[in-house]
């Protein structure tokens, strides 16, 4: 979930980062225990609360207008609403 918001986060790398030290080492599953640290818990607080306050989306107003804009090529296509 942090990943998908994350351009909506603001200094996401920063407080991410000691989350993802976690992954550096061997890439065997299983292989290595997680030491929860101080530094640990609070960068997971500050995730949660970051995304607590981050840009909230909502459904859209039934009487605005709506565009429906595509766009294709040769290899893909796509659309937005």
């Amino acid at each position: 979930m942090l990943n998908f918001y994350r351009r909506l986060l603001p200094q996401a790398v920063a407080t991410q980062a000691p989350r993802h030290a976690l992954l550096a080492g061997p890439r065997t599953k299983g292989s290595q225990t997680i030491n929860w640290t101080p530094a640990l818990i609070q960068a997971f607080q500050v995730c949660k609360a970051s995304l607590s306050q981050a840009a909230m989306l909502a459904h859209p107003d039934g009487a605005a207008p709506i565009a429906l804009v595509t766009d294709a090529s040769t290899t893909a296509m796509g659309a937005v609403l």
